[in-house]
Order: C-alpha cells, then sequence, then structure tokens
C-alpha cells in the first residue's frame, strides 16, 4: 500500500478543499487490451495511461451484516454499447478490476493502490454494467493466517 502525499492529507483534514479524489478504474479481460474509466466529467490521463470519463460506483459490503452474504460491487453507468461488448468478451475468461486513487491536481501520483479485484456475477441492463468484485489476494493468504506447529505449541502435540 502506498502511503498519501503529503498534499492528499492536507486536503482530507480541512473542513473545505478544492482538492479532488478520483478514481480510476481498469479492467482487463484476459487476451484483450485493457479499458480504463474516470469517475470525472472529463478524461485525464494518469501515469501515461487515458482514462475515459465515465460515471462508476463501488459499494462495500455494511459492516452491520452478520451474515458475511454480502459482497463488493461494481457498477459503471452503461454510457456506450462498446462497453457492454468488451464485458461479455470476458464470459469463461478471468476478468480483473484495479482501482487506484488520485488527485485531480496531480494526476501522476497515485495517493492509494493499486487495489486489484477479480470481477464476476457480471449483468448488464440498459443502464449499468454490475458485477461482484472479489479480493485478488483471497487465494494468496493462509487461512487461517497463524500455524499451529509442534516447535511452537509443544503441549498441543
Amino acid at each position: 500500500m502506498t502511503k498519501l502525499s503529503k498534499r492528499a492529507i492536507e486536503a482530507l483534514n480541512r473542513n473545505e478543499t478544492d482538492e479532488v479524489f478520483l478514481y480510476c478504474l481498469e479492467i482487463e479481460v484476459e487476451g484483450e487490451e485493457a479499458w480504463r474509466f474516470v469517475n470525472n466529467n472529463e478524461d485525464i490521463i494518469s501515469n501515461g495511461k487515458r482514462y475515459t470519463a465515465c460515471g462508476f460506483t463501488v459499494s462495500l459490503p455494511s459492516q452491520k451484516n452478520e451474515t458475511g452474504s454480502e459482497t463488493c460491487r461494481l457498477a459503471i453507468d452503461n454510457i456506450d454499447s462498446r462497453i457492454m461488448q468488451f464485458i461479455t468478451k470476458g464470459i469463461g475468461k478471468k476478468i480483473m478490476a484495479k482501482i487506484i486513487i488520485i488527485l485531480a491536481a496531480t494526476p501522476d501520483l497515485i495517493e492509494k493502490g493499486p487495489l486489484k479485484f477479480i470481477l464476476r456475477n457480471v449483468s448488464v441492463d440498459k443502464a449499468t454494467v454490475q458485477g461482484d468484485l472479489y479480493d485478488f489476494y483471497l487465494f494468496d493468504r493462509n487461512i487461517p493466517e497463524g500455524r499451529f506447529t509442534p516447535k511452537d505449541f509443544p503441549g498441543l502435540f
């Protein structure tokens, strides 16, 4: 994870600020060129990559949910039929989503990220393209995180 810049920290700690935090989304279907979006009213270039202006939201699960059945969701405004066509190319393939957070004034400085997800359970209607986001690193973690070994816990063995 990256640390926030001094400029971003100051913006977060002020009551009012002119700084604008932007979420940049990159979606990559296995074997296809990635599509990039920014939740802004105009395109932006960050680190040499063009992000197209497009509304999208990332919804996190409720912390009050005790069943754990809710997932992280992505909803992209279906402003162009090519978005739907691009996503449908991913049927049966791995679809990756990366999110970075930048300041509009300093687009080449990544404030947070990249946060990597696997996009699944995609549905499309005339207004939005939606899907569930699964933590990309889920399969890299040991569950449970700790291990009981004879060396560390001789009384258990």
